[in-house]
């Protein structure tokens, strides 16, 4: 199925389209379809793409239908959303187990990936994510707040993020296990960033305790005029053997 939807305004609720097997559905009005790693998907590619972008007064968790194809999408592409802050909790709470690849844009009101709102088991999320875009989120705080499983980001190899004003640092420590796979970051026009990972003292006094990412191979920093670090801990080492390209913050040497 290839489909385009202007406005699900009167678009029958009794539709459901979660059992195919290759399906690009698009909802609503988009500008572009490029935006970092992420891509519209050739004619014939078998794919399953959803991309929307619900105009203000449209309720999302009031269309049934769409939250459907969350378990089983591939490709994500978001735009404007009403009302959606929390993107695993309130669009798929079962963790997008199928998802590849996932792009947000212009979007003032989702706040985190994944917050925990209180959870005290860890959460299994994006285990098969490949690239993660996020371009323009006015009001995100964090990628994610939450314990997670060791399943979780584990084939995650880009993540790319600009304009994300309130973005403050890309992950929390507990989370750095999880990137064995991760090939590329690039943040770029973030004015709160301050680092990149995230040390909880309360949880990390282990000296022993390493930040690594062993497949990384390109790390871009531009435009970040509160940057300070890669993190905050001193006696906490990094290492990133397989580094081949650094664009480093304009006049500071961050590495």
């Amino acid at each position: 199925l290839d489909i385009h939807i202007p406005s699900v305004d009167h678009f029958p609720q009794n539709v459901f389209f979660d059992n195919l097997d290759s399906y690009k559905i698009v909802i609503g009005e988009f500008n572009m379809f490029r935006v970092g790693e992420f891509r519209m998907p050739d004619k014939y590619e078998v794919v399953k793409f959803l991309a929307f972008n619900l105009k203000e007064g449209i309720d999302i968790h009031s269309e049934k239908w769409i939250k459907m194809l969350f378990k089983g999408v591939e490709n994500l592409f978001l735009g404007e959303l009403n009302d959606v802050h929390d993107v695993l909790n309130e669009l798929n709470v079962e963790g997008f187990s199928n998802l590849k690849d996932l792009c947000i844009l212009n979007n003032s009101e989702i706040q985190y990936i994944i917050h925990s709102k209180g959870q005290l088991l860890p959460l299994r999320a994006f285990p098969k994510l490949e690239s993660m875009c996020l371009y323009t989120l006015d009001n995100l705080e964090k990628i994610s707040d939450n314990r997670l499983t060791e399943a979780s980001f584990c084939k995650l190899k880009i993540i790319k993020i600009k304009k994300c004003g309130q973005l403050k640092n890309l992950f929390p420590f507990s989370m750095v296990s999880h990137l064995t796979m991760l090939e590329t970051i690039e943040v770029c026009e973030c004015d709160s960033l301050k680092e990149i990972v995230s040390v909880e003292r309360e949880t990390h006094t282990i000296c022993d305790d390493k930040i690594e990412f062993p497949q990384l191979r390109i790390l871009t920093l531009q435009s970040l005029p509160a940057f300070t670090c890669l993190y905050t801990n001193e006696k906490m080492p990094s290492c990133a053997h397989s580094l081949e390209d650094q664009v480093q913050n304009k006049n500071k040497d961050i590495i």
